[in-house]
């Protein structure tokens, strides 16, 4: 009867994962098939079926890395080194897991891709800079400290923002320091009405400064001005943004139709679907929003981001047990901890969440734990008291209140002197709860 009860659920779960891996929900395949190895009982289930369930589990592995990799290409393309840099290591990741040469040789070729991309257009933004003719005059500083901050744009944009003059130059330079007022001052002296990146960074300064109405009608001078330029992107998206925070949903989702329809794709990109679920979320529609992620992530289910914004959405709704599933998700694309050897690769947001949760829920100590340790190596010495107040709860909690005082204080004793001020007076408080409850 036990056999007969082990073996139905390893098939249970066997029978599930290969249903999600025909739906291409490979990232949710990928952790039934985990899952059914771990239940795998030996001279109770059959050793093929597990040897085949292994090779599925790597074939998963091996398609989620290459989406991964799809997924970097598409920020290379625009220049986003570091999300690029974020999906080829995932890739790289997947592909030790699953140990295949091929997908290894694709992903160590994706990196050096990007290595060799941002050498060129360190390269190329280098040479930009060494050739601009700049003035020999008081203004020799700003007018290169501004050519250096405009240096990453597209070079339309660039140039737009140059032929905009010093007044243009010294707002923009005041709102890169958060001084939006002075910034504000500067633009008004601009006498180019119909300049759509001077309504766009108006807009900014407004934004900054809680001027949201203001603002909106800022942004959307600049998008009327803007037309259909591929650069309008990043306007509609701080439309987006704007309008969302003023409760003006109307022009959100105007917006983000706009920007759909001038990236033209059939299925919506990451930052559209990114835009719908928070407007929902504003709205407090945070079932549309679940309905709307659930669907989008059977489409791509290697989504990182849109994992880690269905577990914030589901936190919201007050969905522990799938939130906590959806950080798993992030996780599993982007998880590497070898602790012995120092080596850590995970989204630092989705980690900390995840463990939160755990101890909200009293869910599994040891998988807390384990994110802790992970958050306190990739932290470093200035920021690794956070995750460590966060592991002396989840000790305390698991009835091992002892080692979390010890972990605290010796915690104390190694304190950066870069460390934040505040950090030694919580390690402090938290130390002197600690002893209370003991």
């Amino acid at each position: 009867m036990v056999f007969s009860l082990f073996r139905k659920r390893f098939d249970k779960v066997v029978a599930q994962a290969d249903k999600l891996f025909e739906a291409g929900q490979l990232g949710l395949a990928r952790g039934e098939y985990a899952d059914a190895l771990n239940r795998f009982k030996a001279g109770q289930d059959s050793p093929e079926e597990k040897a085949r369930v292994e090779q599925r589990l790597r074939e998963v592995h091996v398609k989620l890395a290459d989406a991964q990799i799809e997924g970097g290409n598409r920020f290379l393309g625009v220049g986003n080194f570091e999300d690029a840099r974020g999906c080829f290591e995932a890739a790289l990741a997947l592909a030790e897991q699953a140990g295949d040469d091929g997908a290894l040789d694709r992903a160590h070729d994706a990196l050096d891709s990007l290595d060799h991309a941002r050498e060129e257009s360190t390269r190329a933004a280098r040479a930009k800079r060494e050739a601009m003719d700049i003035d020999r005059h008081t203004h020799e500083d700003t007018d290169a400290e501004f050519a250096l901050l405009i240096s990453t744009f597209p070079d339309a944009r660039e140039d737009a923002y140059a032929e905009l003059g010093p007044d243009f130059r010294d707002g923009y330079l005041a709102l890169n320091v958060g001084q939006a007022r002075k910034a504000l001052k500067h633009f008004d002296k601009v006498n180019q009405p119909d300049a759509p990146w001077l309504a766009y960074e108006r807009a900014r300064a407004l934004r900054v400064l809680g001027q949201t109405n203001e603002a909106v009608q800022a942004f959307e001078k600049a998008a009327r001005l803007l037309e259909d330029d591929p650069a309008i992107l990043p306007v509609l998206s701080n439309l987006v943004d704007t309008a969302l925070r003023g409760g003006r949903f109307d022009v959100a989702e105007a917006a983000i139709d706009r920007h759909a329809q001038i990236e033209g794709e059939k299925l919506e990109s990451e930052d559209v679907a990114t835009m719908r679920v928070n407007m929902l979320r504003a709205k407090g529609d945070h079932a549309q929003a679940l309905t709307y992620l659930r669907a989008r992530m059977k489409q791509t289910p290697s989504a990182l981001a849109l994992w880690r914004l269905m577990g914030i959405t589901c936190e919201e709704a007050g969905k522990d047990a799938e939130a906590i599933a959806a950080y798993e998700q992030v996780m599993g694309l982007r998880w590497r901890f070898v602790p012995e050897r120092n080596v850590v690769d995970c989204d630092q947001f989705s980690a900390s969440r995840l463990a939160e949760l755990l101890l909200k829920t009293g869910g599994d100590a040891e998988r807390a734990l384990q994110l802790t340790a992970a958050l306190m190596l990739q932290m470093g010495p200035e920021g690794r008291w956070q995750p460590l107040m966060l592991r002396a709860a989840v000790l305390r909690q698991a009835g091992r209140t002892p080692e979390a005082i010890r972990q605290v204080e010796e915690e104390l004793e190694r304190l950066s002197p870069q460390a934040p001020p505040e950090a030694r007076q919580q390690l402090t408080a938290a130390l002197a709860a600690l002893k209370t409850k003991a």
